[in-house]
Parts: structure tokens; C-alpha cells; sequence
């Protein structure tokens, strides 16, 4: 099930347009969002995106990654969005460029949610229609629209395609 992302991840969480030359100095910015929003060390965040990186990239090609991980102390998963402006070195092992960034800190024992996550970010990124709205996007307002409108319509889809496999299942 597609979670309802636009809770997940307010205006409030979505930078835009935002002017940075390294993997490290977009991680310091989110740990900064994080700590002024909800308290958290802007240290840990960014020692715990960069152990995650080390055990394997998160660009996933086009542009896009998605920096995550778990945290203890969390009690539910939080979310960020960066768009940059120009397009950064990434680590990857293809040599691809990142400019769009999903964030998600989990709480540890939340596996299963953390995994939707990925996977929800994942289709977002890939996208093209998405990503060519997000790109005209000139406010976090306008984006969180975009993004609440892709929730509710995969929402939508998903629960479709679930029900008929429940008929399915129930025929057989």
C-alpha cells in the first residue's frame, strides 16, 4: 500500500532550487531541517546518511536518489525533498549525477513501513511525468501538491489492482 506521503512529507520538509556542491553539504542541510523541525542531532542525521551511502550508493540513475536509514530514537518516519538546482557528483558507481533527493528516517523497528517508502520514492523518481511537473515547481507549496496528488492517485491504483486480487483469489 502506498502510504499517504503528503503527511509524511510537508511543505515545510521540500527545499527547492537549492545551490549545493557535494553528497556531504546536501546531508548537512537536511540534518539542520531536522534538527530545527524535530529536535534531532543534525550530527547523527548526517553520520547515519553517510554510513548508509558507504554500504552502497542510493542514486538510483536519472537524477534521483534516495538517502535514507533508521534511527532509534524516531517514533515515526520523517521525510525531505531537495531539488537542486544543478545536478552533483553522486558516488554512484555508474558515474550518474543526483539533483533530486527523498529523504526518509525511519524508526528502527519500522522495517516494513521503511521498505514502502523506498519503494513509493522509487516510482516517484521514475516517474518522467512526475519529474517534469516537479522540475515547473517554484515553491514547497506546489510541490507538496504535486506530491499529495501522486500519493492519492497510486493510492487509488493500488487498491484496484489489490481488490481484483482478492476476486481473484476468492474465485479460485
Amino acid at each position: 500500500m502506498t502510504p499517504n506521503l503528503s503527511e509524511l512529507l510537508p511543505a515545510a520538509h521540500i527545499r527547492l532550487g537549492m545551490e549545493m556542491q557535494s553528497k556531504k553539504r546536501v546531508f548537512e542541510a537536511v540534518g539542520v531541517l531536522f534538527e530545527d523541525a524535530h529536535g534531532l542531532s543534525r550530527d547523527e542525521v548526517f553520520r547515519m546518511l553517510l554510513e548508509r551511502e558507504r554500504l552502497g550508493s542510493t542514486c538510483l540513475g536519472g537524477e534521483g536518489a534516495i538517502p535514507h536509514g533508521r534511527m532509534e530514537n524516531l517514533t515515526a518516519p520523517l521525510c525531505a525533498l531537495v531539488r537542486l538546482k544543478k545536478p552533483i557528483p553522486y558516488d554512484a558507481e555508474d558515474g550518474n549525477m543526483v539533483r533530486t533527493m527523498f529523504f526518509l528516517l525511519a524508526p528502527q523497528d519500522a522495517k516494513e513501513e521503511h521498505l514502502c517508502l523506498l519503494a513509493a520514492f522509487s516510482r516517484m523518481l521514475s516517474d518522467a511525468e512526475f519529474m517534469s511537473r516537479l522540475d515547473q515547481c517554484a515553491e514547497p507549496g506546489d510541490a507538496h501538491a504535486l506530491v499529495a496528488e501522486w500519493s492519492e492517485k497510486h493510492r487509488e491504483e493500488e487498491e484496484r489492482l489489490q481488490n481484483l486480487n482478492n476476486g481473484r483469489s476468492e474465485a479460485a
